[in-house]
């Protein structure tokens, strides 16, 4: 019986990727996860919205709790302004 000598396969390093980008892309996909988990603990969520009424609320509120923190409303608010519109940025970087 022949022994055949492990080797170790690494890939190629790619030319164009930023690793300060991966990091980017990463830590707003943990952003995204972690605000949308804490939308129905916001205290500016409303109380009770009524499924096919005119307001559609209840399109941005699917599931609200009525246990509330207001702990959650700066995480929220500070995302709210540019998480939407970087992550389209890095969508598009990586297209």
């Amino acid at each position: 019986m022949r022994h055949v000598p492990i080797t170790r396969f690494e890939p190629a390093p790619k030319a164009n990727y930023s690793i300060a980008i991966g990091y980017l892309r990463a830590a707003i996909i943990v952003v995204v996860v972690a605000v949308h988990s804490v939308l129905a603990y916001c205290s500016f969520a409303p109380l009770h919205i009524r499924f096919g009424t005119r307001t559609d609320l209840w399109k941005a509120y699917p599931i609200v709790d009525s246990r509330r923190w207001a702990g959650f409303d700066p995480i929220v608010g500070f995302t709210g302004p540019f998480g939407m519109s970087l992550m389209f940025f890095l969508s598009g970087l990586f297209v």
